[in-house]
């Protein structure tokens, strides 16, 4: 602001204000189809971890199911009650584990399908902080959840990760997402963390 009396100037103040960005920092995707390698729907390069829960239960249920099935038929005097325990043990350990691989395997090709061919937009960060709730060999994971628009709708989006590129986006700050033109409610952030 600028004050003066007519003909001198007598004082300038210089009024700043730090904004952020509207664009999210680095490129924007590039236009569908893109190539993506498998690290962009499993960045640890590795199994997952839900996978490799799912397999384990599943294998639990798989020992109780075949010891009680070999209890069955090998045993001359059966005693129904820990028979009926270890079936019902590898029914339950089956199913969950069956449950899990199925969802993680959902989650993955849906993830792989929307780095490949989803729609880009830009979403603002609502939360960036880590998930104290969880933890893996003493480290937790990093909750990241978006706001985006897209046709005056407001659309949710988060993503968990243990990557280190996750933990520099911080609340506000804009970022890239992909989006399934057919359901906006499927997103995924951009570049793939």
């Amino acid at each position: 602001m600028v004050t003066y009396d007519g003909t001198h100037v007598l004082s300038v103040e210089v009024a700043s204000s730090a904004t952020r960005s509207l664009e999210p920092a680095g490129l924007p995707p590039p236009t569908a189809p893109r190539k993506v390698s498998s690290r962009a729907y499993n960045p640890q390069g590795g199994a997952g971890f839900m996978v490799l829960l799912g397999a384990f239960f599943l294998f639990l249920g798989a020992v109780f199911l075949i010891a009680s099935l070999a209890t069955f038929f090998t045993s001359e005097e059966l005693e129904p009650a820990p028979l009926v325990i270890a079936l019902a043990f590898g029914l339950v350990f089956g199913t969950v584990g069956a449950t899990v691989l199925t969802s993680s395997y959902r989650t993955r090709s849906m993830r792989k399908r929307l780095y490949a061919n989803g729609m880009a937009a830009t979403a603002t960060v609502n939360r960036s902080a880590p998930n104290r709730m969880f933890h893996v060999n003493g480290r937790s994971p990093h909750s990241l959840d978006w706001t985006f628009v897209i046709h005056d709708v407001v659309y949710h989006g988060k993503r968990a990760s243990f990557s280190k590129e996750i933990e520099s986006i911080k609340e506000g700050d804009p970022i890239w997402v992909l989006y399934d033109p057919e359901n906006p409610q499927r997103s995924v952030e951009w570049p793939p963390m």
